[in-house]
This record gives C-alpha cells, sequence and structure tokens, in this order.
C-alpha cells in the first residue's frame, strides 16, 4: 500500500530545502566583463541584472552597433 503521509513529508522537506537553494541563490553575485572591461555585468544566482556599467570610453565612440553588441 501506498503511503500518503511519507509522500507528504517528502514533498515538504524538498520544498523547504528549495527554498534554502533559492535565499542562497539570491546572494550570490556573478560579474562579467567584455572588450578589456568596456561593459560590465553583475547578476545574482536567479539571473536578476543587478547592474550594467559601460565606459565613457565607449560612450564617447558614438557606436550604437558596437555597444550593443558588447551589452548583449
Amino acid at each position: 500500500m501506498f503511503k500518503y503521509a511519507e509522500m507528504f513529508k517528502e514533498a515538504f522537506q524538498m520544498k523547504k530545502k528549495m527554498g534554502k537553494i533559492q535565499k542562497e541563490l539570491k546572494k550570490m553575485k556573478v560579474e562579467a566583463e567584455v572588450a578589456g572591461g568596456m561593459v560590465k555585468v553583475t547578476a545574482d544566482g536567479q539571473q536578476n541584472i543587478l547592474r550594467v556599467e559601460i565606459s565613457q570610453e565607449l560612450i564617447d565612440r558614438r557606436d550604437k552597433r558596437l555597444t550593443e553588441d558588447l551589452v548583449r
């Protein structure tokens, strides 16, 4: 006979673990840069973009296409 109580207990424990993992991921910070640091992006562990930095040198170039490519 299938034990529903055990199944629900395991599901609850799994949900609790997932909540902890999600909190830990939110605290994580990941940084990436391209073109020698002309564009820098910071994200959290949940793939939320927290910050985008574009160097003044890139802005002064006024190269829209290059800027878009580097940000992407």
